[in-house]
């Protein structure tokens, strides 16, 4: 059916700054819904919204952009109907049917205006009221090429391909979709993008103004002024002219040629016209892929677009109780040469991690060394984790070795126990970040894009930052890692304060005995007289409800040798937007303290305030310490966007007081980003009492260079001004050679420089990098260092080593090997084998990989967080293939490499059309009806609805027997049902022409199934044609389902009244003569050949009887393909590789949409009558390529219109490629083309149209571009 939709004031609010996608959707969403609410396509539209988010937004975006078109029209202004028809027709190919202009001209909807208005139409003129009879020609007019205006094309010369149009494109970038029905002009050879359109695409500060023909703004951080007027481009510095026709100009975009722009942008484009797609490839980062990026990040903490459901799917593969471990090892070898008479000198190094399941539970090891002193530093321990507290004492954690105390965080050796939820943040206010890292790294800490602190990793391979300070709320931080030989990883961190809370009666604890400031080894360590002592550590909390919560504790440790005894108490609470905490510390021996805080929001600013007073706790003297910190955003994400951190604090003591506050902000200025950190510290008790200090730094990437730089200053009674400074860059060169330089100055007294220039070469996980370093002074060195990183552990399905993801040891594993199933038994046996290229995803880890030849993939996750592995089904280069399982969930342990089996079946397809009798006894198709897949057991496996046609497909149905049921309730209460057998062998097989014809003997009492008939009763529809039903076997009483043909707008060539409500004025007459369009008689002699071939089509036959679209019962489906030029390709392999294939008669390129997968093509080769004949070609070709299945090509009536007819099957080869390439623009995407054998001849046909109303819209466009076409069927 096919629907008239009113156009409604739905105009969507102007963007300010950069769009916002989620806005955008969400309202495009809604408006589609109003649009279509009273319409017949309400429940197709249902069915996209509720089945394919993706594609519902896709469409939504379609919709709105043509009911803005229809606004437009209705208030008079001109506007592009081939822009118009082209968006219809891409909505009608998801089963969205809305008129085209011509539907629409030929119903009310252009008499609703009460005077007739004045429209421009394509040809050029003006008019009033009449419609053209003919289409428009395509919309040149209006349009200014380089200034210069453009007549519309005579219809003999339509044809051009070199004639830019107006094209519907999808726009992506990698696997992202960045825009869905962008409008844009070109043809085979060229494009022109919409300029305003791209830069909100590629979201940079460009304002385009059709009307003044200028577009000016910065594209990062140089100056873009484009002038039409002077016919000019200004980038940067430099002013350039605009070639010769690369600009068209048209009143609602300026649109440029991609190959102009290329020259412009850093950026290229690859445009698929037959896809009518554009893929952006940037050459450097754009804004969009920025965000891009940082939604990637946020989405693997949860917290971008709503946190990730908690895992759902079953933990079937237990961990093995002990396995070898997967081990971290980084070695280093510097050898350095000075000037001057300075010895050399040489260095090496290593740092080693490991961890790896040992009895139940994993094992830690670390240890660093150099050439110097082999052991540096050793820590070890063994841990074993529960998440739902089944270890002894109902622990969660139980660890001996170097552990984590639970109150203080210090690493000592020990033993814990611990119940707590495993690595739930409990922080109020502050954190710590630390960790284990090889010497000479630096790492950066960031509070979401500002950098709170940066430090180097020292000899002894720790990083520490303390004292960090939380806000209530979501905390988002990023660890930044930069290794010397040009490595950057970066690491997300997240925590909820306020959000967490025991409930009522619930008791956690934890408890640790540890030796004071030891750990398993360490060189160099100066010992005091505490070290070795016993410390203990005890905490409880106890849930009291309504989010509130009370712990206690207990510490017990040696300061300067003498026993120290401390309690503590505290209880928290939280309110609906803040959170309360109220402590106090008491030491035995005397001396308390105690302290409030809160935590809250107000907007978008993050406000914590505290109150502490200590009396002789851990000094002699009273004080009463007092600190407020703000964190939040000046300005909003479409102006100034300014992050900043504002925190101050006041101690008053009884010998003084002391203060200090602290500004740490963020401004991003181009493709620069700036942080600056300031602090003022006062101490009454200092002669010189105030300092200042602050650091700036700045990072940028652009053109390949990633730069950073920084400087530090210093205010006070010693020094005032920048005490040092410097400057680093870095580029990649090859994907295999990067270099970085760096210049420092510092600017004490002796005002030294210090310079170096690097080289680094990586060949797998082996990096060589030459240096050059020098000073002011004249003091030079030349080192080379050669280092490895590399993570390396043992592949448990072919037990072999492999190479892991970096820094393995601290991440959990899974080895997922993704096979073909060819038995369906779930288990991988002799003859099947793996499948490579598959992605594989983590889902609450937010990791992904793709399986290697032996289809095995290493996938990263997240310790301790149990996570949803599934494989990723668009990876399946397949359609027919299925995951036999739904997934399988995992709790990973670090260091832990657990083996995933997840076998593939191949599935098939059901499909077929649904008729029923109208009173006047003619049979309709029967839309929207229930149709259930049952299996043997009589289960309901699936079921959908029947579409607008009466279709109705089951797609991946796994092989088995099944029963396909139609429902239809009465109104009396009663069911009409049908039934019909079928089954999916193992190859997958596509059942395809279940057809049923529903009536009165259906009619069943209740809704359960009746008993499948032996034969079909009644049959209407055999052998490709309508039976005429014997006058005493029509029934007397059917029930009337449809009133008309809903479906049918054209008949014959002619308009026919009923669905649109009026008679359409009479179009041109259909042509009834063949016209050859491909003679593969010239194409001999411009070859030089002297075959002669003599055509059928000059006969000029005119064939009084429809050729249907599918007239043979069986075809073997020899591979589907991605786009229907790689389908013509596939058939011409075949052919070249198979000579049985030569005198094959029947080759079908079939379009079929497999859901989340797309669109795809199968090749069906044959026009075989039975079986047998069909099975003899699909086991030949399974024995020579791998594969050929057969199915069941029986349909539904088609209609089909005839391009040419040819003598022999090889020129008709030859010519439906011809014509092919030729009316490519007009296919789409669900249209076939087939080769039918009719008598002596080989007629080129196009079919697979919905309704006839389709074929009269492709034949017209054929006949305006000066084609023969004629309607058969």
């Amino acid at each position: 059916m096919v629907s008239l939709m009113r156009a409604i004031a739905a105009t969507a609010p102007a963007p300010s700054g950069k769009p916002g996608n989620g806005d955008r959707d969400s309202y495009a969403l809604a408006g589609t819904d109003r649009l279509l609410k009273d319409t017949g396509q309400w429940q197709r539209w249902q069915q996209i919204r509720q089945s394919n988010d993706t594609l519902a937004r896709k469409m939504a975006s379609l919709v709105m952009e043509r009911n803005a078109l229809m606004k437009r029209a209705e208030a008079g202004e001109k506007i592009s109907w081939d822009a118009f028809d082209a968006l219809t027709t891409q909505l009608g190919r998801e089963g969205i049917h809305l008129w085209d202009k011509n539907a629409l001209f030929a119903s009310e909807w252009n008499k609703e205006n009460k005077t007739p208005k004045t429209r421009i139409h394509e040809g050029g003129g003006a008019s009033s009221g009449q419609v053209p009879d003919s289409p428009p020609l395509p919309p040149l007019n209006g349009l200014n090429l380089n200034g210069a205006s453009l007549s519309p094309t005579p219809a003999n010369d339509i044809s051009s391909s070199k004639e830019p149009e107006f094209l519907v494109l999808n726009a992506t970038w990698d696997r992202y979709t960045l825009a869905s029905g962008l409008g844009a002009y070109g043809n085979p050879d060229q494009l022109f993008m919409p300029l305003g359109a791209l830069a909100a695409i590629l979201e940079v500060p460009l304002r385009v103004s059709p009307k003044t023909g200028k577009a000016s703004g910065e594209i990062l951080g140089e100056n873009f002024d484009l002038n039409l007027a002077n016919n000019t481009i200004t980038l940067g510095r430099k002013t350039r002219t605009i070639p010769e026709n690369a600009i068209i100009h048209d009143e609602d975009d300026i649109l440029v040629d991609t190959a102009t722009l290329k020259q412009w942008l850093p950026l290229d484009f690859d445009f698929s016209y037959r896809e009518m797609a554009v893929k952006l490839q940037p050459k450097e980062s754009f804004p969009f892929q920025e965000r891009i990026e940082r939604q990637q990040r946020w989405s693997r903490l949860g917290s971008f677009q709503g946190a990730v459901g908690p895992s759902v799917l079953e933990e079937k593969t237990k961990p093995a109780f002990a396995s070898l471990p997967v081990v971290d090892l980084s070695l280093s070898a510097t050898s350095t040469h000075r000037n001057r008479g300075r010895k050399p000198s040489n260095y090496a190094s290593y740092t080693l991690s490991s961890a790896g399941n040992l009895g139940g539970g994993t094992g830690y090891f670390y240890g660093t060394g150099n050439d110097q002193t082999p052991l540096t530093r050793i820590t070890g321990r063994f841990e074993k984790t529960d998440t739902e507290g089944k270890l002894p004492l109902g622990a969660t954690r139980m660890a001996f070795g170097d552990i984590t105390t639970p109150l203080q965080q210090r690493t000592e050796q020990g033993f814990l126990l611990d119940s707590r939820p495993l690595y739930q943040e409990r922080d109020f206010d502050k954190t710590r970040f630390e960790g284990d890292l090889a010497p000479g790294w630096e790492v950066e800490l960031y509070r979401g894009s500002a950098l709170v602190n940066a430090l180097r990793v020292s000899d002894d391979g720790r990083y520490l930052f303390e004292d960090v300070e939380v806000y209530y709320g979501r905390n988002d931080f990023r660890l930044v890692f930069y290794g010397p030989e040009g490595q950057r990883l970066e690491e997300d961190h997240s925590m909820n304060i306020g959000r967490d809370m025991l409930p009522k009666g619930s008791v956690n604890y934890a408890a640790s005995i540890t030796r004071q400031d030891t750990i398993l080894y360490q060189d160099r360590f100066t010992e005091n007289e505490d070290t070795g002592n016993i410390r203990g550590t005890a905490l409880m909390e106890y849930g009291l409800g309504e989010r509130a919560a009370l712990s206690g504790g207990l510490i017990t440790e040696t300061e300067n040798d003498e026993r120290r005894n401390i309690i503590n108490a505290a209880i928290r609470k939280h309110l609906p937007k803040a959170s309360l905490r109220l402590d106090g510390e008491q030491d035995l021996d005397g001396g308390n303290t105690i302290g409030i805080g809160i935590q809250t929001s107000l907007g978008n600013t993050s406000i914590h305030a505290s109150q502490r007073f200590q009396n002789r706790f851990t000094q002699d003297s009273r004080s009463k310490t007092t600190t407020l910190s703000l964190s939040g955003r000046l300005g909003s994400q479409n102006a100034i966007h300014l992050p900043y951190t504002l925190s101050g604090s006041y101690t008053d003591r009884e010998e003084g007081y002391s203060s200090r506050i602290r500004l740490l902000n963020s401004l991003r200025t181009g493709p620069v980003h700036w942080t600056h950190n300031i602090e003022r510290d006062y101490n009454s008790q200092r002669e010189h009492g105030e300092t200042i200090t602050g650091r700036i730094n700045a990072s940028t990437s652009m053109r390949g260079n990633h730069v950073r730089a920084y400087g530090n200053y210093r205010f006070n009674d010693d020094s005032n001004g920048f005490s040092d400074a410097g400057i680093s860059a870095s580029r990649r060169l090859t994907p295999s050679l990067g270099a970085q330089s760096s210049l420092r100055r510092n600017f004490n007294p002796q005002q030294s420089t210090h310079m170096d220039a690097q080289l680094n070469w990586k060949h797998n996980n082996l990096t060589i990098s030459p240096k050059v370093s020098g000073d002011n002074e004249g003091n030079w060195a030349a080192s080379i260092n050669i280092s490895s990183n590399t993570s390396f552990g043992m592949e448990p399905h072919r037990r072999n080593p492999k190479i892991m993801p970096p820094y393995s040891s601290h991440r959990g594993l899974a080895s997922v090997r993704v096979f073909e199933d060819r038995n369906a038994d779930g288990v991988m046996t002799e003859g099947e084998k793996g499948i490579e290229g598959v992605r594989v995803r983590a889902i609450q880890s937010g990791t992904t990989a793709v399986t290697d030849k032996h289809g095995i993939a290493i996938l990263p996750m997240q310790p301790h967080l149990k996570t949803d592995i599934v494989i990723e089904e668009s990876s399946l280069y397949d359609p027919a293939w299925h995951p036999l399982h739904p997934g399988e969930a995992l709790t990973p342990k670090p260091g832990e490499l657990r083996p995933l089996s997840f076998p593939v079946i191949r599935t098939g397809e059901i499909d077929g059309t649904l008729y029923g009798i109208n009173n006047a006894g003619e049979s309709l198709p029967l839309r929207q009806v229930e149709v259930l897949l049952k299996n043997k057991e009589g289960e309901v496996v699936d079921r959908v609805l029947s579409e607008f046609d009466g279709f109705y497909l089951f797609e991946k149905v796994p092989p088995g027997d099944y029963t396909v049921e139609a429902l239809i309730p009465m109104d009396d209460g009663s069911v009409l049902t049908k039934s019909l057998r079928t089954s999916v062998d193992e190859t997958g097989s596509i059942e395809s022409g279940l057809n049923m014809v529903m009536g009165e003997e259906e009619r069943s009492e209740t809704r359960a199934a009746s008993p499948v008939p032996e034969e079909d009763e009644r049959v209407l529809f055999s052998e490709g044609r309508w039976a005429e039903m014997p006058v005493e076997k029509k029934p007397s009483s059917t029930r009337q389902i449809f009133q008309g043909p809903e479906a049918v707008l054209y008949n014959n060539g002619q308009w026919v009244s009923g669905a649109l409500g009026a008679a359409v004025p009479e179009q041109r007459p259909v042509l009834t003569e063949d016209k050859v369009l491909y003679d593969a008689k010239k194409l001999e002699a411009e070859k030089g050949l002297e075959k002669e071939t003599q055509t059928a089509a000059s006969q000029k036959t005119i064939h009084k009887t429809p050729i249907h679209g599918r007239t043979s019962s069986y075809g073997v489906h020899a591979g589907s393909y991605q786009s229907r030029e790689k389908a013509l390709e596939g058939i011409q392999w075949a052919k070249t590789q198979m000579p049985e294939l030569k005198n094959l008669e029947g080759v079908k390129i079939q379009p079929v949409d497999l859901g989340e997968k797309g669109l795809w093509f199968r090749v069906i080769l044959g026009d075989f009558e039975n079986r047998t004949d069909a099975d003899r070609l699909a086991a030949m070709m399974a024995e020579k390529n791998g594969y050929g299945r057969v199915l069941n090509s029986a349909s539904r009536e088609e209609s089909a219109v005839h391009l040419a007819s040819y003598g022999n099957i090889e020129d008709a080869e030859k010519g439906i490629i011809n014509l092919e390439r030729q009316f490519r623009s007009l296919m789409g995407k669900e249209l076939s083309m087939a080769i039918v054998k009719d008598g002596s001849s080989y007629k080129v046909l196009v079919q697979n149209f919905k309704n006839m109303e389709d074929a009269e819209q492709l034949r017209g466009k054929v006949a305006a571009m000066g084609g023969y076409a004629r309607i058969l069927g």
